[in-house]
């Protein structure tokens, strides 16, 4: 198991606030997208700028996987990042993005219910501060087709 291993506090305060950054991938794009995240929480920190305030819920709707993000304030834009294997083994999955919908403040993304093995995914929201570009995301969710 231990493939999506999540912060030990997203486990224990499942019900606090996270702004979590997922990073499913290395290489100097993705090296430049966790500096800007660190450098967003530095001055949203030093501006005394509250970090936007996301909540989330994973559950099913209409035969389909569903995320529902509502945020404070309302992302620039937002995403989910979906991967698929034939195992919880998610090591050498591809992940890929797909569009979700945003209604100002309410983010919505919908997948198919994988037809065998596990589907997994988050959704990742983009945020700016003071020009500077950064993204949070949710928790991932592992959907195992059996239980479809």
């Amino acid at each position: 198991n231990g493939v999506v291993n999540l912060p030990l506090s997203t486990r224990i305060f499942a019900n606090a606030p996270h702004n979590l950054r997922q990073q499913d991938k290395s290489g100097p794009e993705q090296f430049a997208r966790v500096l800007n995240g660190l450098a967003a929480f530095v001055r949203h920190q030093t501006n005394g700028q509250p970090m936007p305030a996301l909540r989330w819920k994973h559950d099913d709707a209409n035969g389909k996987l569903r995320l529902t993000i509502e945020a404070t304030p309302p992302p620039l834009g937002a995403r989910l990042w979906t991967a698929q294997a034939a195992s919880r083994d998610f090591r050498q999955a591809m992940w890929t993005e797909q569009s979700a919908t945003i209604d100002h403040n309410r983010v919505v993304g919908e997948l198919t219910v994988p037809t065998g093995g596990y589907k997994a995914f988050f959704g990742e929201l983009d945020y700016a501060v003071e020009g500077l570009k950064y993204h949070l995301s949710t928790q991932v969710r592992v959907a195992k087709s059996a239980d479809f």
